[in-house]
């Protein structure tokens, strides 16, 4: 009996610690202030993959070295309007050492993904940003 206890508590007490990844709404994830709940939280969305680069836009501190910047939006969704009269996506950025940059590199323009990761709020002189640190990438 007392290994039956023992057993089931080993299993309770492994599955409980287990992280678990939740499946957010895209338009909640990266809007600014809802995204601010997420931050430092593992969180899996559903994007449409925009395109590589940072689209003219300065790259955030924390990612100038050894990260991979590309752009996604929600999925059907409309893109966003940058500053000079074209279309852009919201702003991913994955550790070039990571082995899912081999799928982020041979994606397409409309591509659907899944991605796990996490929010990083960035803000410069005033100007917030949702940005989105991938851990993981797949395509469906």
């Amino acid at each position: 009996m007392k290994k039956v206890l023992l057993l089931i508590s080993i299993v309770f007490v492994c599955s409980s610690t287990i992280a678990q990844t939740a499946k957010e709404d895209y338009s909640k994830i990266l809007n600014i202030e809802l995204g601010k709940d997420f931050e430092g939280k593992t969180v899996t969305i559903d994007a449409e993959f925009f395109g590589f680069g940072m689209a003219n836009m300065r790259k955030p501190n924390k990612f100038k070295v050894g990260y991979m910047p590309f752009r996604c939006k929600e999925i059907d969704g409309e893109p966003l309007k940058n500053g000079f009269g074209g279309e852009t996506g919201d702003f991913f950025f994955i550790k070039k050492k990571n082995e899912s940059t081999n799928v982020v590199k041979n994606l397409k323009k409309g591509d659907k993904v899944t991605l796990t990761g996490e929010v990083f709020i960035n803000n410069n002189l005033g100007y917030k940003q949702a940005n989105f640190i991938v851990y993981e990438i797949t395509k469906f």
